[in-house]
């Protein structure tokens, strides 16, 4: 098993986000992500140790995707329209 995370919100991403433009803006993941937000550590970690635990005992050989409904929605709506 193994997780797709989306952009997540570190050190080093929190540093490459603040210093880019044009298409690496924070406004662009957020826009286009249905959550309207990037993920945190702690988010990513969590579905992590549920893989990892008993209670996955059964999930196996599955990419789970942890990003805000990024895949879902194919990244190409923007947070407004994936509201309605």
């Amino acid at each position: 098993n193994a997780i797709a995370p989306a952009v997540t919100r570190t050190e080093m991403t929190q540093e490459i986000l603040d210093r880019a433009e044009g298409e690496l803006r924070l406004d662009d993941y957020t826009d286009r992500t249905p959550l309207g937000r990037i993920a945190e550590t702690e988010e990513q970690a969590d579905v992590v140790a549920f893989l990892a635990s008993r209670r996955a005992a059964y999930v196996t050989g599955q990419i789970v995707a942890v990003d805000g409904g990024w895949l879902a929605s194919d990244g190409f709506l923007t947070h407004g329209e994936a509201q309605g």
